[in-house]
């Protein structure tokens, strides 16, 4: 049997392409052209969002359009277990929302049938709502996470669990997933891009970076767990730090200047052309919203033997509105009454935001 006939039968192809990792598979697919349409067809069936979205929600378009509405960003397992093909059949849904915002997801899982499920120390729905707007950005509960207003869980009478991560103030979502316990998990999933922050490591050489300031702040049950399910998570305090160092170049991509949509994240377009159309507004809105993965820099810094993950907000408000009003195309969709932009204008920021990180 020919190359060429194993790529045209659907099932061997799927066979061949899931023994390749993504960045062999991005490889053919850049080197290729004539194996294109083949891993096309293959990528649109591994990384098919609406079949993932449908264990949670009677209508994944409804979802996601809610998700863009809101801000919304998926993180969690289900983030990685989307990008990696694997799915952990008792896993739950983590979104993560800005809390001017939180009350509007909250109405639609409890729409879609989720019921509110209070810990022992929460009260009412609206009561637990109510104190994520004035909660402390210091680490939340036992998580040892930053940024965290609250955590509120949703569940189905079919067991399927929502658990809601509501910022604190002054905090965004992409804040929080920088805060997180370890590299693989810096994943998220908007409503028109999923996005990888280290997928060399994490997709290519199934490696984890633990990240915290002291060993005592790592939450060693999670990072066991990632260890049980096959990748190999890298302790700092049980590696020198000239070790650290050669990890950190390679495949962690070193301590430089990154944000998403550089060249070392994994982005995936995800389709919308089903979902509901936003109304048009002719005007420049004064309340400028940026996508939701399009508001930090970050870097991997190695202090004392410890790693950390050091970040800023990248950009003034005034000066994105300048690069807006020169390159924003005049046929744009519209939020609200706020100014907002999609994945496809997303991307045509990232090399502003190189030529920034240069003059910085």
């Amino acid at each position: 049997m020919t190359l060429k006939q194993i790529l045209e039968h659907e099932d061997l192809s799927a066979l061949l392409f899931n023994a390749c990792t993504p960045g062999t598979l991005c490889s053919i697919r850049r080197l290729c052209k004539k194996y294109r349409p083949f891993l096309e067809r293959f990528f649109d069936t591994k990384f098919n969002i609406h079949n993932r979205l449908l264990r949670f929600f009677t209508s994944p378009d409804a979802f996601r359009a809610m998700q863009r509405d809101t801000l919304t960003l998926i993180s969690g397992s289900f983030a990685l277990q989307f990008f990696a093909g694997i799915l952990y059949p008792d896993s739950d849904l983590d979104l993560y929302v800005e809390h001017l915002f939180a009350q509007q997801v909250v109405d639609f899982l409890l729409t879609d049938g989720y019921r509110f499920q209070p810990t022992a120390a929460q009260l009412g729905l609206q009561e637990t709502l109510k104190v994520t707007q004035f909660a402390s950005p210091e680490p939340y509960g036992t998580s040892d996470i930053e940024g965290i207003g609250g955590v509120l869980t949703f569940k189905k009478d079919n067991g399927q669990t929502v658990q809601l991560i509501v910022t604190c103030q002054g905090k965004t979502a992409i804040e929080v997933i920088l805060n997180f316990h370890s590299t693989v998990v810096m994943n998220f999933i908007a409503w028109d891009l999923a996005c990888s922050l280290y997928p060399a490591a994490t997709f290519e050489r199934n490696m984890s970076l633990a990240c915290r300031v002291t060993p005592e702040s790592h939450p060693i049950d999670s990072l066991m767990k990632y260890r049980r399910r096959g990748w190999n998570v890298i302790l700092p305090e049980e590696n020198t730090s000239s070790d650290l160092q050669s990890l950190l170049v390679s495949p962690f991509g070193g301590d430089n200047l990154r944000w998403v949509g550089d060249c070392k994240t994994w982005l995936i377009r995800l389709p919308t052309n089903n979902l509901p159309l936003l109304p048009p507004q002719p005007a420049m809105s004064c309340n400028l919203i940026l996508h939701p993965a399009c508001s930090t820099w970050w870097s991997l810094m190695l202090h004392d033997g410890m790693v950390s993950v050091e970040y800023s907000k990248f950009i003034s408000r005034v000066r994105f509105l300048e690069y807006v009003r020169k390159h924003r195309p005049r046929q744009q969709e519209y939020l609200s009454n706020h100014e907002f932009f999609d994945s496809d204008y997303f991307m045509g920021t990232a090399k502003y935001l190189e030529d920034l990180s240069m003059d910085s």
